[in-house]
């Protein structure tokens, strides 16, 4: 965690063009149940599929556009943050940076958990996720072959690690087009991005299940 807290505050700082505060301060600085308003508009690729339909919840999901219908309020605080913060590095080489940066800071995933269940499908490359529902709260574990995707992970799991399974299962897609990858990386890897985060909520419903 350190590691990461360094590289991010000094990616941020060492750029002219950049002054904003490091990633991690800022999530460090706010307490956790403020309730920012972080309204973000929903991408086409974000779109619920009916293969994602079961994800969703019989209950309203987080929305990102203001009055909409069933909206309950912002994000949670943690994944406002991060998104806010990583929307706010300027240049599309910078946050391809900040990504190699998060997924050398990544935990290591466990050989055994390589395996067929724990795959992402739909993601140009090879992703495995694990969650486990400990206390209350959720926490993920990724890997993948390509440091960028595993980049991705990481931004992920920086996000909902320590989020209820309610929160987790209420987020709705749209929030992942604040993170503002368009010129970062390509359109296959925004879809895959989406697949994990659908997989990551997946993975909620049987943690919570088998607990």
């Amino acid at each position: 965690m350190a590691m990461l807290c360094i590289c991010i505050f000094t990616l941020s700082f060492s750029i002219g063009s950049y002054t904003g505060p490091s990633l991690m301060h800022i999530i460090r600085s706010l307490p956790v149940h403020s309730n920012p308003a972080v309204w973000m508009p929903r991408p086409s690729w974000a779109q619920p599929s009916v293969e994602s339909s079961h994800l969703q919840p019989a209950i309203p999901l987080y929305s990102q556009t203001p009055g909409a219908a069933g909206a309950v309020g912002a994000l949670p605080e943690q994944v406002a943050t991060i998104v806010d913060t990583f929307a706010m590095v300027p240049d599309p080489k910078l946050k391809y940076q900040q990504l190699l940066f998060l997924a050398k800071a990544l935990e290591k995933l466990p050989d055994e958990d390589h395996i067929q269940d724990n795959k992402v499908l739909g993601c140009t490359s090879q992703v495995w996720v694990t969650a486990s529902y400990e206390d209350g709260k959720m926490h993920f574990r990724a890997d993948s072959d390509s440091e960028l995707t595993k980049g991705l992970a990481a931004l992920l799991i920086k996000c909902l690690n320590g989020l209820t399974p309610q929160e987790v299962l209420l987020l709705d897609p749209s929030f992942l087009s604040g993170f503002g990858m368009q010129g970062s990386v390509t359109p296959s890897r925004v879809n895959g991005f989406l697949n994990m985060f659908k997989t990551m909520q997946r993975k909620t419903l049987d943690a919570v299940k088998n607990a």
